[in-house]
């Protein structure tokens, strides 16, 4: 490492950053923040001894938020740039600049012990300090987000995509389908993100939960709802022809304050269900037709630790609490908590 000027080359040319590069890659940019969430959390909430690689892994999650903030660090790498296309909220910068401090602290800390070379120490110290700096700064990289031109014509049209706000504070995005009388009004596709399952939904990246009708002034004001983006075709055209388009009467106030929060629930249900299965803790998969119910009490408990703020390791020590008896393994069932809390992890977009 250049002790001067560590790069982020360097950075991610240590061993224990090369899986965790491989799983970034492997995953939409969308649901990255999720992953790296959590290797950052790992570092911050290690109370005890903290081993070299998780200490590398955070570096380089640290680095590359960093550089996910400001391109500029990125610029002429089309590799990186791709791998950084990634959203920075508040909650990942600050997780970002805890690890960094977590590094830093010479207590319990294999890495930062293991500098016997003076010339070493300090570029390793130089490179905390130079990430540090980089989340602390204010963003030049990239440019200025540009207002959207308002256009005549009608107010809403078919893949124009809505963020909603549930009756709990959840937020799901909205698709719409169909505009209809001169764009008053209009179909919508509730949907969020499908399952990590591979087995489940191949290169699926969404799950339809429900359809609505809705005045465009409910998609627009009085529900809270904001502008996102557009849906891509192939979403549009699959959402068009979904046998269940014509299921849903009425908006959110006819349906209820708790049916479309309960909708959201049983969608993230299915989901997790399939990730139980795919991990299989307790090796009952060939009995699977047979014993169709056996993980639904997993997922209720994934459910109610995700609910209470619990991070992938609460979900693992509560899940094997309940249910880790000899016949289960360990390994799979932390897999299984950290997928199930990636997932639901995406399902919470940010607000514009």
């Amino acid at each position: 490492m250049n002790p001067g000027n560590p790069s982020i080359a360097e950075v991610l040319d240590a061993d224990a950053a090369s899986d965790l590069l491989a799983e970034l890659a492997d995953r939409a940019p969308r649901r990255r923040p999720a992953l790296l969430r959590r290797v950052l959390a790992h570092a911050v909430q290690n109370k005890g001894y903290l081993e070299a690689d998780d200490a590398a892994a955070a570096m380089a999650a640290a680095a590359l938020v960093a550089v996910a903030r400001d391109m500029t660090e990125a610029e002429g790498d089309e590799d990186l740039e791709a791998l950084t296309a990634f959203p920075v909220d508040a909650r990942l910068l600050e997780s970002a600049l805890a690890a960094l401090g977590r590094l830093a602290d010479p207590r319990d800390n294999e890495l930062l012990g293991s500098w016997e070379d003076g010339e070493a120490l300090d570029g390793y110290l130089a490179g905390i300090h130079r990430w540090h700096e980089a989340l602390s700064r204010p963003v030049t990289g990239r440019p200025p987000a540009r207002r959207r031109a308002r256009t005549h014509g009608p107010r809403l049209r078919a893949g124009a995509t809505f963020l909603c706000k549930l009756p709990s504070g959840r937020r799901v995005r909205a698709v719409v389908i169909a505009v209809r009388d001169g764009g008053e009004s209009a179909r919508v596709a509730l949907v969020g993100p499908a399952t990590l399952d591979p087995d489940d939904v191949g290169a699926q990246s969404w799950v339809l939960i429900d359809t609505l009708d809705c005045l465009s002034a409910d998609l627009e004001c009085r529900e809270g709802w904001s502008r996102r983006d557009d849906a891509p075709p192939p979403l549009l055209r699959t959402l068009q022809e979904e046998p269940s388009a014509e299921g849903a009467k009425g908006g959110p106030d006819l349906l209820g304050p708790h049916v479309l929060d309960a909708l959201v629930d049983d969608t993230e249900a299915r989901g997790l269900t399939g990730l139980a299965w795919h991990h299989d803790p307790r090796g009952i998969a060939p009995w699977r037709e047979d014993l169709v119910d056996e993980y639904a009490p997993w997922v209720e408990t994934t459910q109610e630790a995700a609910r209470a703020g619990e991070p992938a390791a609460g979900i693992a020590a509560l899940l094997a609490v309940r249910y880790g008896d000899v016949g289960v393994h360990d390994s799979a069932l932390r897999r299984y908590a950290e997928d199930a809390y990636a997932y639901l992890e995406s399902w919470r977009p940010d607000p514009e």
